[in-house]
């Protein structure tokens, strides 16, 4: 990763671009149900996505697979990095205020993309998504994320 130089461009097997994971109520809830297909047909699932995106969370998740699939054994305890940062945040009515405010108008974002249909709305969210998704790989690029 880094290296000083680029590699010789023949023996490059291919290029990806990766964008930090944007989580959803559903992306959410599939997280919940990863214990339900975690090991089947062989293949068990690990990464920062599996919880909140952190580096910490990729290892700890890697950690779960290997002792709890793979039978591995730990020369420490292992501690789980989900609440690695504290205890979840005691939230005030002014948080609930707000999040009921962002879901009023989420969904009234809806109704005008889906129930009036104008395409207009659709292209102005795009145009936002690509805006947002330049400026995260430019701050990512320079170091701020």
């Amino acid at each position: 990763m880094n290296p000083d130089h680029p590699p010789e461009p023949k023996l490059i097997q291919g290029k990806f671009l990766y964008r930090h994971p944007l989580y959803t109520s559903a992306s959410v809830a599939a997280q919940k149900r990863l214990d339900s297909i975690q090991g089947e047909r062989g293949v068990s699932y690990c990464g920062a996505w599996t919880k909140y995106g952190f580096h910490e969370d990729g290892f700890s998740s890697g950690l779960r697979v290997a002792i709890e699939q793979l039978g591995a054994k730990l020369p420490f305890p292992f501690v789980d990095s989900t609440f690695s940062r504290g205890h979840r945040p005691m939230l005030e009515w002014r948080d609930y205020v707000l999040r009921v405010s962002l879901l009023v108008a989420v969904f009234w974002i809806r109704v005008v993309e889906w129930g009036i249909g104008l395409p207009g709305v659709a292209l102005l969210v795009r145009l936002v998504e690509a805006v947002v998704h330049t400026v995260l790989d430019l701050a990512e690029f320079v170091g701020l994320l």
